[in-house]
């Protein structure tokens, strides 16, 4: 049977029942991706996003699926705030973990995100 916890959601404060196949799958991706990325995400991903969102000085930047939180310390280096996001609490706890120190990580569906 599937993991189900009551989780504040990010639209109104309110506790519903979610489920998330991250969750299972977080110890693995946690293992090929880790606190810096894969050897992929280090020589493409992370280049062609940064390239993509040119973060500046006190700009927000959203993460909606952050997993780990590998684009964090690259958006902080470049001065900008950043917020992630990820529906699997596990993968929230390890990016909270490893570079909580850089932005903030919220555990939400990016359905549940207004303004």
């Amino acid at each position: 049977m599937a993991d189900r916890r009551k989780r504040h959601t990010a639209r109104s404060g309110s506790q519903q029942n979610t489920e998330t196949s991250w969750d299972r799958l977080a110890e693995h991706c946690d293992c090929r991706v880790g606190r810096r990325g894969s050897k992929h995400h280090r020589k493409v991903v992370l280049p062609a996003v940064l390239n993509l969102l040119d973060p500046r000085p006190d700009e927000w930047i959203l993460d909606i699926g952050a997993g780990q939180g590998i684009l964090a310390p690259h958006i902080a280096r470049a001065g900008a705030h950043y917020v992630g996001v990820d529906a699997s609490p596990r993968l929230v706890r390890l990016a909270r973990r490893y570079h909580g120190h850089c932005g903030r990580f919220i555990q939400g569906r990016a359905d549940w995100l207004t303004s």
